[in-house]
């Protein structure tokens, strides 16, 4: 990467919590990814209180005993459940109703880099959002 340095530009972005619902709610959260302390924190940014959480390894798939364990935890703790969307994918075709997704949203620190960046690579520019 250092050979790089200042010959690429860098355009930052970050993901923002989108379920406002879960502001003020108790959770308990779970989530197979690669940075799930990343996750349980976005939680509390959205303003969740989160009670408890589980790790699992990234791309865990998940078994009706798993997810009775979880429901355990999170009735014990008075809390509703919650994991991320690419952990949602897993529980099947409909995540099941009594666990809540972790809706978030890409937010560019500087749009007007990105479009300036999509221009000179000649690509589509992407709708933005104010």
């Amino acid at each position: 990467l250092a050979r790089w340095a200042g010959r690429v530009p860098q355009v930052r972005a970050r993901l923002e919590p989108q379920n406002h619902h879960l502001a003020g709610q108790r959770v308990f959260a779970f989530a197979g990814i690669g940075h799930p302390q990343k996750f349980f924190r976005s939680l509390s940014d959205a303003g969740a209180e989160v009670v408890g959480c589980e790790s699992f390894g990234d791309h865990q798939p998940y078994d009706s005993a798993t997810l009775e364990r979880l429901r355990a935890a999170a009735a014990a703790a008075n809390a509703r459940l919650v994991t991320t969307a690419k952990d949602a994918m897993r529980l099947g075709p409909e995540p099941p109703r009594d666990v809540s997704v972790l809706d978030v949203a890409l937010q560019w620190d500087d749009k007007d880099a990105l479009l300036q960046l999509l221009e000179r690579l000649s690509l589509p520019q992407p709708r933005t959002t104010t």
